[in-house]
């Protein structure tokens, strides 16, 4: 039963704050992406987007989770258009 429920337990959200890949550091704290002295500072979603990637590293991640996820919103795809419905939004 525990391996069951191993298997199925969602992960839990990662508090690292320093990623390192290739040559590159990626402080999510600070929302910086250095390669050596060379260091560009990301915006929120920039930043939670690499985070996300880092944390899933091999991974194929789902559009629509990751959609949702970064702008907090419902997330509709059509060909060749997008569509975002934010829940707590007015229309005007």
């Amino acid at each position: 039963m525990n391996a069951l429920l191993n298997r199925t337990a969602k992960p839990k959200a990662s508090t690292k704050e320093r990623f390192i890949f290739d040559n590159y550091l990626f402080n999510n704290t600070l929302q910086e992406l250095a390669l050596g002295d060379d260091v560009v500072k990301l915006s929120f979603r920039e930043s939670a987007l690499l985070k996300m990637l880092m944390e899933h590293k091999n991974q194929v991640l789902d559009r629509r989770m990751a959609l949702d996820s970064l702008w907090g919103a419902i997330v509709s795809l059509m060909p060749g258009a997008w569509m975002c419905s934010f829940p707590n939004s007015a229309s005007i």
